[in-house]
């Protein structure tokens, strides 16, 4: 599916207000299995200050708390810029979400995630509804001083996937 993906048309959209808190209402879900067999899913509180990356990086890296988010459900692109050690205050975000909506036959969608700029933590947030999908990719660009970060150089710094269960 990731290759079908790799056909969409890149999406970004300038995001540059909303001073990106420590708060949020991320929901992770860890799974259990009942008495009966059957999954069970117990919620689990995340934020984006409380999954930061322990990694040491330069630059810009984006995660979601949650990659198994249900449909429907919120989730949240949490974007940290660090430079020289430190987190920036005033970085641009720019994201789109590519994936295949389950829902309408398959049918490639590129969605406009909002808006965002890293506040005084480094951090943006950007929540969004899980799409009716079993995998979705979200592509980000971070620029900074007229320095653009994106994809193409940091792949595995600002490209995220999040895989919802579909029954």
């Amino acid at each position: 599916m990731k290759q079908l993906l790799g056909f969409i048309l890149v999406l970004s959209i300038a995001l540059t207000a909303c001073g990106g808190s420590e708060t949020g209402t991320e929901t992770e879900t860890k799974t259990g299995t009942s008495a009966s067999g059957q999954p069970e899913a117990a919620p689990m509180p995340r934020t984006c200050a409380e999954t930061i990356p322990q990694e040491a990086f330069e630059g810009p890296v984006a995660w979601v708390p949650n990659t198994v988010p249900q449909v429907g459900s919120p989730i949240t692109l949490c974007v940290l810029m660090r430079l020289e050690g430190q987190p920036v205050e005033g970085a641009t975000v720019q994201a789109a979400v590519k994936y295949l909506d389950v829902a309408a036959n398959s049918q490639a969608t590129v969605d406009d995630l909002g808006t965002a700029t890293t506040g005084p933590n480094g951090i943006a947030e950007i929540p969004f509804t899980t799409p009716s999908t079993t995998e979705g990719q979200i592509d980000v660009t971070v620029t900074y001083e007229g320095t653009t970060y994106d994809r193409r150089e940091y792949p595995d710094m600002l490209e995220v996937f999040f895989y919802p269960p579909w029954s």
